[in-house]
């Protein structure tokens, strides 16, 4: 968004592959609770982690299908959904109705043993603007990036420094340049290489690379998690949030060059296409 770039080949190429990175987090976090849950009850049991994996491969499926469903039916789904979303009159009146599917799948994904968050990570997967229409989407749109940015995002960061203990990071510092140095190495290379295998330009390739560096809000909220649940420490929680802060602060800082040396080189990368249904439509989360 900073970059005027969304909808250009490079800027979706980088959402999928976080999204599918997201996704592979929320399911391995899902796993480690399970483990954590069986350990306080003094045993790791084969037959819980068997059913945790069932109910994600359930959810997960069951958001694809629907996603699916929804794609193929998008038409007629829209004759539908569209006119209720006029009769709403208010963009407050819509954000209440999403906001109640989010929360509804967030308390199914909680029910069958995952964490609430993999629950509303997905409902923001299956509302996206070619169901609800660009008008009813611009509308729940601005309510959504306004509670976001102006409200939770800071109180969300204001409750992670209290958190935080810069001592215990102190106190461990080989640790977190090694894992400062894993983190940035890691997903920059596997970044560039993915790019290049797919024929990106070496510019784009590690504006790729550097973009997937950011680790973003998702990850801080798993190490939140993880904390909550004991699975880590302090030192641990305290590492995992530097380098979530300073990996996302890093990323637009070391990727503009290549993004501007890609723009002056006319790369159909960073070309601006017209917006199709489904763009955006992991913001929702």
């Amino acid at each position: 968004m900073q970059f005027g770039l969304l909808n250009s080949r490079l800027v979706n190429t980088v959402i999928t592959a976080a999204v599918v990175n997201d996704i592979m987090s929320l399911v391995v976090l899902s796993i480690i609770l399970q483990v954590a849950a069986d350990e306080c009850r003094g045993q790791v049991r084969l037959g819980d982690l068997i059913v945790s994996g069932a109910n994600i491969a359930v959810i997960l499926g069951g958001i694809f299908l629907f996603d699916v469903l929804l794609t193929k039916t998008a038409g007629w789904l829209q004759t539908k959904v569209k006119p209720f979303f006029k009769k709403l009159q208010t963009k407050e009146a819509a954000f209440g109705v999403l906001l109640i599917t989010a929360i509804a799948i967030s308390l199914i994904a909680e029910d069958i043993g995952l964490h609430f968050i993999v629950g509303t990570f997905f409902s923001g997967l299956v509302i996206y603007r070619g169901i609800i229409g660009r008008q009813n989407f611009n509308k729940v749109y601005g309510t959504i990036s306004a509670i976001r940015f102006d409200f939770s995002a800071p109180i969300f960061f204001a409750v992670i420094g209290i958190e935080f203990n810069i001592q215990f990071l102190l106190n461990a510092i080989p640790l977190f340049l090694a894992l400062l140095g894993v983190a940035i190495v890691t997903k920059i290379a596997a970044g560039y290489i993915g790019a290049k295998i797919v024929g990106f330009s070496r510019e784009v390739s590690l504006a790729i690379g550097f973009l997937m560096n950011g680790r973003g809000m998702v990850e801080i909220v798993i190490a939140s998690i993880g904390f909550a649940a004991e699975v880590i420490d302090m030192t641990l929680f305290s590492i995992a949030i530097a380098i979530g802060l300073i990996t996302s602060i890093l990323a637009p800082i070391t990727s503009r060059p290549l993004v501007s040396s890609a723009k002056s080189k006319g790369s159909d990368a960073v070309f601006v296409q017209e917006p199709s249904g489904k763009e955006w439509q992991s913001e929702m989360a």
